[in-house]
């Protein structure tokens, strides 16, 4: 994902640390909707926690780039959402800006089945 570093600029003139973050969790959020999305299951991912280091100022544009677990990892995550109907897959993503590594962030993010837990969706907002 990149991104124009103009709309998202603190009064510092560097990009906001919320945009930095919220694409860092967009992209690992990207990389599970991709995971799950040929289970044929209504399948919803959440974030359940994450961390993150911001390295250097942003002043230009800048991309997110969510690394992919090694193959064993992603067959255990899905093996485990078909079995349980949930399952957990911890993910890193990077911020580079100019050549250099930016941001680093680490999550955890749960993907499960709508169906089999319907208590896990909030009220609809009418």
């Amino acid at each position: 994902m990149c991104v124009s570093c103009a709309p998202n600029l603190n009064h510092k003139q560097t990009a906001f640390g919320g945009s930095l973050n919220s694409l860092a969790t967009l992209a690992c959020w990207g990389l599970m909707q991709l995971l799950v999305r040929d289970m044929g299951q209504a399948i919803t991912v959440v974030v359940q926690e994450s961390s993150v280091q911001y390295l250097k100022p942003v002043t230009r544009d800048f991309e997110a780039l969510c690394s992919l677990p090694p193959a064993p990892v992603i067959e255990k995550f899905l093996r485990t959402l078909e079995r349980k109907g949930r399952a957990r897959l911890a993910l890193a993503a990077t911020i580079h800006a100019e050549g250099d590594i930016a941001l680093r962030f680490r999550g955890q993010f749960v993907a499960y089945d709508r169906v089999r837990f319907q208590g896990f969706e909030p009220p609809a907002v009418v």
